[in-house]
């Protein structure tokens, strides 16, 4: 008969009970990981090294995976039109107040 969906199997139900027979009933290891990226996201800051930074981005990237979707890879195909269309849009204000100035002269 297969276990119940949702329902861990016996090899992390007893690892489990041993970490939290360890750690306390409320420990969580994802909870833990993310103290500990924490932890060497200060260290890393501090050192500015590249090895305990790249050890930070291993670390969040593990934390990533269990709070966030996996992106999936696409395929684009179709014909490329290398034609550039660029527009800029002047949030500025600066021509109004230019023609403002010349207003007063």
């Amino acid at each position: 008969m297969p276990r119940p969906k949702g329902s861990p199997n016996k090899g992390k139900a007893v690892l489990k009970t041993y970490l939290q027979e360890k750690f306390g009933k409320d420990f969580n290891p994802v909870v833990k990981m993310v103290e500990m990226a924490l932890e060497l996201n200060k260290s890393a800051v501090l050192s500015r090294q590249s090895t305990d930074q790249k050890a930070c981005v291993d670390a969040w990237d593990k934390v990533a995976n269990y709070i966030e979707p996996k992106l999936k890879a696409i395929e684009v195909s179709g014909e490329l039109d290398n034609r550039i269309l660029v527009r800029t849009i002047d949030l500025s204000g600066k021509k109004e107040e230019a023609a403002d100035n010349n207003a007063d002269d």
